[in-house]
C-alpha cells in the first residue's frame, strides 16, 4: 500500500483492524484490513474512484466505509 499517512478507524473482537492508508484525502488512499503480522489487505474503491476508507468492522468481518465514484462520495459495505 502507498504510504504517507494512515489512520486506524475500527477493531473487532477477533482483533481485525480497519482504516485507511495513503496520501491523506487524496488519490491512491485506500481502506485496509489488518489482522496481525505484516499482511495488510487493501480494500478497493468504486469503479472510477481513487479513494476508499474503512470505518468499522463487525465480528463477521463485514466492513463499512466510503469510496468515491467520479466526484461523489458513497457509503460502501465490503463483505467476506
Amino acid at each position: 500500500m502507498r504510504g504517507g499517512s494512515g489512520m486506524v478507524r475500527g477493531i473487532n473482537n477477533s482483533g481485525y483492524v480497519v482504516g485507511r492508508s495513503g496520501i491523506e484525502f487524496n488519490t491512491e488512499t485506500r481502506g485496509f484490513i489488518w489482522s496481525g503480522g505484516n499482511q495488510i489487505q487493501p480494500l478497493g474503491s468504486l469503479p472510477g474512484g481513487d479513494f476508499s476508507e474503512a470505518v468499522s468492522i463487525n465480528d463477521l468481518g463485514d466492513v463499512v466505509g466510503s469510496s468515491n465514484s467520479k466526484a461523489h462520495l458513497r457509503a460502501l459495505l465490503w463483505t467476506r
